[in-house]
């Protein structure tokens, strides 16, 4: 492990846990832009959307026409 990696690692965790501004200062930074540009690691998780997708493939999801019947007869 350089010690490069491991300021980043370490800026990281800090963002995450605390704040970018902690990090920044932590790190001897003025300001948290070049922690943020080039230390803290970008946040690469994306939202599960699989159900969204499964209602394009005809999956789960059913709309009522204007034919379907509401309520009681």
């Amino acid at each position: 492990m350089t010690p490069h990696t491991f300021r980043k690692t370490v800026a990281t965790l800090i963002d995450r846990l605390v704040d970018s501004d902690t990090a920044a200062r932590l790190l001897g930074h003025s300001s948290d832009a070049i922690t943020k540009e080039f230390y803290i690691e970008k946040d690469r998780t994306t939202p599960d959307v699989s159900q969204i997708l499964q209602s394009f493939a005809g999956g789960t999801r059913t709309i009522a026409s204007d034919t379907d019947v509401v309520g009681p007869s």
